[in-house]
């Protein structure tokens, strides 16, 4: 019987169904009356999340502003932004943010492409790259 019962058993592990209830059941028909239901698996142990990698903002300024920006926030973007030069942190992730939330900011072509920019990153990496252009890109 109990080997008819570990056939069972092992017969639905292997299939990959999830036997829980199945094997209660037939637990219940099989065992001795002395006989103890198997105690359950202890609980997972509560892991500590990963935690995410830090911002490194001029690397994101490299990748996803210079190419128009230039290097050194020097350059008007697609010749018609104002330098990212002597610009608040505030105003700079304002900006960002507006990008990001409103399809209607912005309005022209040209724009749509900081739309697509800011629309990829988050707001933490938003608000670590104003504050690397207001701390780095001073005009003298």
């Amino acid at each position: 019987m109990k080997q008819l019962f570990l056939s069972i058993v092992i017969l639905f592990s292997f299939s990959g169904c999830r036997f829980d209830s199945i094997k209660s059941k037939l637990f219940s028909l099989f065992k001795d009356k002395n006989q103890t239901a198997p105690a359950p698996p202890p609980p997972v142990a509560n892991t500590k999340p990963i935690p995410p990698k830090p911002i490194n903002p001029k690397k994101l300024y490299t990748s996803k502003c210079a190419g128009c920006h230039g290097m050194w926030g020097g350059a008007k973007a697609m010749g018609v932004s104002k330098p990212l030069f002597n610009q608040k942190a505030v105003v700079l992730a304002q900006k960002l943010k507006a990008y990001k939330k409103n399809p209607a900011y912005g309005y022209t072509g040209r724009k749509k492409i900081m739309q697509y920019v800011a629309g990829g990153i988050t707001n933490k990496e938003i608000e670590a790259l104003a504050n690397y252009i207001e701390k780095n890109f001073k005009k003298q």
